[in-house]
Order: structure tokens, then C-alpha cells, then sequence
């Protein structure tokens, strides 16, 4: 699965995966072989042309959103470390990421993930809303019924796991 917009990674090869370093490597050269600077993303086959997650960050980033006294983005949610379930709400009726710290304005951690990874892009948004709208239909009924666990629904569904627990959460 994606580190960033929570996609299932389809195949494992250069098409589709992209290794990708959490601080762009231009902003902090020494972070290039650190581990707990490198995610696995997902991509298109013309990076370029992604719209959303690794490759649309590292296009729309710049130093003003990096601090380099302390090493890492000023604001940017980083997978490993933060729950995005404490900054990032999703709204049920659209699929798309709420920032839960609004009243911070351009402070928002919240914002400025969904902001710099674009996960409000319209055909991400509309496919995780097709998730949510299935795990609705097809695994609430029998989670509410305690014939499924949670985790089993995450793995038989292999993504977006944040939008899934609030469907399930929701029911």
C-alpha cells in the first residue's frame, strides 16, 4: 500500500512503485540512505503526470515548507510517525480528506497533507469513495454482526485503511 494516499500497489515494478524519499533528496542530501526518510509510493508510469502523492509532492514542495534546523517538513504529516487519523477526518458523503485542525489555518498539518500529496484529487477521491461505498454495502453489515474483525476487513480490502475505519465506525 501506498505510504501516502493509502492506494494498493498493483505490481511491484517501476511502473508503479516508487521509492520515494520523504525529504526530497535536493532539500537534505544526507538523508538519501537514511530508512526512516524512504516510503514506498505508488505512481504512474510518467511520473510527471502524477496528480497525487510521492511524485506530485516532490514536484510541489519547496524549502519554505522544509526546516532545516530540525530536519523535516514544517507541517507535513510524515507516515511513520504520525497517525493521519489525528489530523485528517473523511467526509462519508464524498470521500474526500477534512483537516482537523482548520482553526490553525495555513498552520494546519491536516491541510498541508492534503494540500502537498493532493489527496483531494478528483479520480483518487472518487475511487476512494467507491471503496468506502463498498465496504458499506458489502463488510458493515457483517462487522456490525460480529462476523468479520476489523483487520480482516483492512486485509480482504488491501486499501485505504483510515477511510475503511470510518466507515466502520460509522455504521
Amino acid at each position: 500500500m501506498c505510504a501516502y494516499t493509502e492506494l494498493r500497489l498493483p505490481n511491484p515494478d517501476k511502473n508503479s512503485v516508487h521509492i520515494d524519499h520523504y525529504v526530497k533528496q535536493s532539500l537534505n542530501p544526507n538523508l538519501i540512505f537514511s530508512y526512516d526518510n524512504i516510503f514506498v509510493a505508488w505512481r504512474k508510469t510518467n511520473k510527471r503526470a502524477d496528480p497525487y502523492g510521492a511524485c506530485y509532492k516532490d514536484s510541489n514542495m519547496t524549502e519554505a515548507d522544509y526546516n532545516k534546523n530540525t530536519g523535516d517538513y514544517t507541517l507535513l504529516l510524515k507516515p511513520d510517525r504520525d497517525n493521519p487519523e489525528d489530523f485528517l477526518d473523511i467526509d462519508l458523503m464524498t470521500g474526500e480528506y477534512i483537516s482537523l485542525d482548520e482553526e490553525k489555518g495555513d498552520k494546519s498539518r491536516g491541510r498541508a497533507t492534503i494540500r502537498l500529496f493532493n489527496l483531494n484529487e478528483d479520480s483518487l477521491v472518487r475511487h476512494r469513495y467507491q471503496v468506502m461505498t463498498m465496504v458499506a454495502q458489502n463488510y458493515a453489515p457483517m462487522y456490525a454482526n460480529g462476523i468479520l474483525s476489523e483487520d480482516v476487513i483492512l486485509e480482504s480490502v488491501g486499501e485505504f485503511p483510515t477511510a475503511i475505519r470510518k466507515v466502520l465506525t460509522n455504521i
